[in-house]
């Protein structure tokens, strides 16, 4: 809020709406109200998801929030926007929010080869922490997209899926070399989003395994 001249958190809805201030400083405030838990600013912040200069702003703050009043407004801006940047905020939001009402929509982003890459590689990572049967479907069915940016998400949430067919699509994939452009040469590789993924199905294994053993209330005599 220092950054913006703003010494209360109360300020900052007015100055979001402000026209007078720039696209980047109604942005920065927007994320802000996000920063400090202002539940109260959810329905100006909702509102804002229809102004371009804010709606990337606005999207990461409702999520920040937890405001699960904004799924069905999030869920129309990925439907009707044509700004893709504002689309993946919205998705990624729409993720981090973890409400099952935009689960068939993302399913069906990741699903459309419509859809850009980069936008179906934003619906994957928006399922990562979706365990439904639904969910895993999708990504199932995306895991052999022919982008290795979608293949190199899909892995990862298939790795934290915690489902048990979750394995055998993710060894399918071990030996994966297309690469995704921009990552770090040494995890730029599919089958290395994949390896991790196995890795991470293990260590679930072997935490819910410890869980029953903990709770198994049957001792040898």
């Amino acid at each position: 809020m220092a950054e913006l001249g703003l010494k209360n958190k109360d300020d900052l809805m007015p100055y979001c709406q402000d026209p007078s201030h720039s696209r980047e400083e109604k942005a920065k405030a927007c994320v802000a109200i996000g920063f400090v838990f202002q539940r109260d600013a959810t329905p100006v912040l909702i509102s804002l998801l229809k102004d371009a200069d804010v709606a990337l702003g606005a999207a990461n703050a409702l999520a920040t929030i937890g405001a699960k009043r904004a799924t069905r407004p999030l869920m129309d801006v990925v439907r009707r926007s044509n700004d893709e940047r504002i689309r993946h905020a919205a998705i990624s939001a729409l993720g981090r929010l973890h409400d099952r009402r935009s689960e068939s929509l993302l399913a069906s982003i990741l699903l459309n080869q419509d859809e850009t890459d980069s936008t179906r590689t934003f619906a994957a990572a928006a399922l990562i922490f979706s365990r439904t049967p639904k969910a895993f479907q999708a990504l199932a069915m995306a895991s052999n997209d022919p982008s290795p940016s979608v293949r190199w998400q899909v892995m990862s949430a298939l790795g934290l899926s915690g489902r048990n067919g979750a394995h055998a699509l993710i060894r399918e994939h071990l030996s994966d070399d297309a690469e995704v452009p921009g990552l770090p040469s040494d995890q730029a590789r599919v089958s290395w989003s994949a390896a991790t993924a196995l890795q991470s199905c293990r260590t679930q294994e072997k935490q819910k395994a410890g869980r029953n053993m903990g709770t198994d209330e049957s001792f040898p005599s």
